[in-house]
């Protein structure tokens, strides 16, 4: 019985470690490339009629920006520079994209994108 409780309060307390992800679907309507002081380097919005405040995410509601942190801080460069140039090919396209938000890593009060798919149509 102490065996289950102990387990049972480990997964209780297991919850709050897990923060919130979703995926957001759109087009890529503006892209932005800053120095790396803000933002991560790079930022896009995902133009989206159900964003990620609306899907329960702790991310600025006005706004469906995510940055793909090109600089490094929340991933290697390279792997936010790949994130960034797979947006920038689906705006060049006009793709619809999916891109995983998650809110529990900011820049700048901005949720990370840490993936992006391009969806054939």
């Amino acid at each position: 019985m102490k065996a289950f409780i102990t387990a049972t309060a480990l997964m209780l307390m297991s919850f709050g470690a897990y923060g919130a992800t979703a995926e957001i679907y759109g087009k890529i309507t503006t892209i932005i490339a800053s120095d790396s002081t803000i933002y991560g380097g790079c930022m896009v919005r995902v133009n989206s009629p159900l964003g990620a405040a609306a899907k329960g995410l702790n991310c600025p509601a006005e706004f469906d920006f995510v940055t793909f942190s090109c600089d490094g801080t929340m991933h290697s460069v390279s792997e936010g520079k790949r994130l960034f140039d797979l947006a920038q090919l689906a705006s060049l396209t006009n793709k619809t994209v999916r891109v995983f938000v998650d809110d529990t890593r900011k820049m700048n009060g901005w949720c990370l994108g840490y993936r992006i798919d391009i969806i054939e149509q």
